[in-house]
């Protein structure tokens, strides 16, 4: 489904009247949730289409800049009172390190970000399915400010992570006096807010997210820079910014006061209470927590109600045989299984099934128990949608699948099979081994399909893998490349599921022993 209107010779920039002219021509349909944000948007549209951050920290950074990029050289005894080239020049730099020392934990300071001036930036957060992504890349398309960038987080964190390794080694070639390094690798996430600014003073952010404390600390410092220089973040999300800690492992709780902190440090605050300040501080929740209150302050936090998922009613619509066979036909029409399965993940619960046939998107195919009557049709239908996908002759034996490699930041990852484009993988092969977001992106967009087997119902033991599964599905999704897959269990019971209760011993309808292969459509 295009998002653009009708071109007329006049440009819509407006995000509310493109919203109104999809409703009108029957792309999408009207929904008051989303007509509610796009009336958000459109006061959001007013205050950044003209909007670029204040110059004046710009040229402070650039001044930081020449006092930590020159290269240093070894200072001799006499260097070190009046410099070389004098008692006005030595003076002169050290007021300029003064400055940039003082700016520098400005640039580093919460509080002084909660008294920003710069427009509010907006933090989405609801179910999946509910359009967030739909209308946030619609505004993004519509704002005529070219100093923006839309990112899926995970790729975002990629890049950020490589622009780091970079000015680690840079910082390696460079002689350094070991007092000095520790003020280098400070002014890092300085140089990379900066270069945001530069670029991309408006940043989206699909997904936001917190995955582990190593990225919830990078981002907490970055975000705070970027915003001191006058960065707008705009960021969707299936959780509130509460919730995010819960990815980190680390629980919400509020910043402590400096009483506080001076009462711990004095070891006046004594039993649990203590103990708990004690783990909070060295945990880093107190940051995290002083973060969260600073998102909020620079974002306006927006919950996407209504709860309807668009991705699953289409499932439900393309469930006529007749209807799916024609769409599969359609060169480039499938739609990612991972749309309806990446919901599932995201409640981290399991819907027990309605109706005897399990619901599942087109190229999903649900596994028999072995021995049972549906085994050989199942085998069957699978191999026969391969060679579909493979585009071989029916009566084709077996596909001629090749190994190969892939370099991804320097490393070789070998790719079991591969023939015309498409890579097959078993969910132990890809979700099981040491493999993260750089891989699953580099695989999306390296093959037009992903065909992924064995995948098992995954309990609570289990949360790696799914964590892997999940942003695998990420990377599929963002490069739109094809997904079949073959499962243990529908959608709805593949995550999680409950423990059976002893009431609970006669098979289920729905459940994997009772289902054949099933194959419906939804669309991108």
């Amino acid at each position: 489904m295009s998002l653009r209107a009708s071109s007329t010779g006049i440009a819509i920039t407006n995000p509310l009247v493109l919203y109104r002219a999809l409703i009108s021509t029957r792309q999408i349909d009207p929904d008051p949730a989303q007509h509610r944000l796009a009336i958000h948007l459109a006061k959001l549209y007013d205050q950044l289409k003209d909007y670029e951050p204040e110059i004046e920290y710009g040229q402070r950074l650039e001044q930081i800049s020449k006092v930590v990029d020159q290269k240093q050289e070894a200072a001799s005894p006499s260097d070190t009172i009046i410099g070389t080239r004098g008692v006005w020049h030595s003076l002169l730099t050290q007021k300029e390190k003064r400055e940039s020392l003082a700016l520098t934990k400005v640039l580093n300071s919460h509080e002084a970000a909660l008294k920003l001036n710069s427009p509010k930036g907006l933090m989405l957060h609801g179910e999946v399915g509910t359009g967030k992504s739909m209308l946030i890349d619609l505004f993004a398309d519509c704002l005529p400010n070219r100093k923006k960038r839309r990112w899926h987080f995970n790729t975002f964190m990629l890049d950020t992570f490589a622009r780091l390794e970079q000015i680690r080694h840079q910082r390696i070639s460079m002689t350094i006096p070991s007092g000095q390094a520790q003020q280098q690798e400070d002014y890092s996430l300085l140089w990379l807010a900066r270069s945001l600014i530069k670029t991309s003073p408006i940043l989206f952010l699909d997904e936001f997210q917190l995955p582990d404390r190593a990225a919830s600390k990078i981002m907490s410092n970055l975000m705070t820079r970027f915003f001191q220089l006058g960065g707008v973040l705009i960021a969707t999300s299936n959780r509130m910014p509460e919730e995010l800690a819960k990815a980190a492992g680390m629980e919400f709780t509020p910043p402590p006061t400096r009483m506080e902190s001076l009462a711990w440090r004095l070891g006046l605050v004594g039993g649990e209470r203590a103990a708990g300040r004690s783990e909070n501080m060295f945990a880093g929740r107190g940051e995290f927590a002083s973060f969260l209150e600073l998102l909020k302050a620079r974002c306006e936090v927006w919950e996407m109600g209504g709860g309807k998922d668009y991705r699953r009613r289409e499932v439900e619509e393309s469930l006529n045989p007749q209807e799916a066979v024609e769409f599969a036909e359609e060169p480039g029409s499938w739609q990612d299984a991972a749309t309806v399965v990446e919901s599932n993940l995201s409640q981290e619960e399991s819907t027990p099934a309605n109706s005897s046939e399990t619901i599942a998107p087109l190229k999903y195919f649900i596994k028999p128990a072995l021995g049972t009557e549906s085994t050989t049709e199942f085998l069957a239908g699978f191999h026969s949608t391969l060679l579909e996908v493979a585009s071989l002759p029916p009566t084709t034996t077996s596909i001629p699948w090749t190994s190969t490699t892939l370099r991804v930041y320097g490393r070789i990852v070998p790719v079991p099979r591969r023939y015309s484009g498409i890579t097959h993988w078993t969910f132990a092969e890809l979700c099981q081994t040491e493999l993260g977001p750089a891989d699953y992106i580099t695989l999306a967009s390296t093959f037009h399909t992903l065909i992924l087997t064995d995948v098992p119902v995954l309990t609570v033991l289990q949360k790696n893998e799914a964590r892997r599964f999940i942003t695998l599905l990420d990377a599929l999704y963002e490069a739109r490349c094809k997904l079949l897959i073959s499962a243990a269990a529908g959608p709805d019971e593949l995550f999680f599921p409950e423990p059976k209760t002893p009431q609970s011993r006669s098979p289920r309808a729905g459940s994997p022993s009772k289902s054949t292969s099933t194959s419906t459509s939804t669309s991108t």
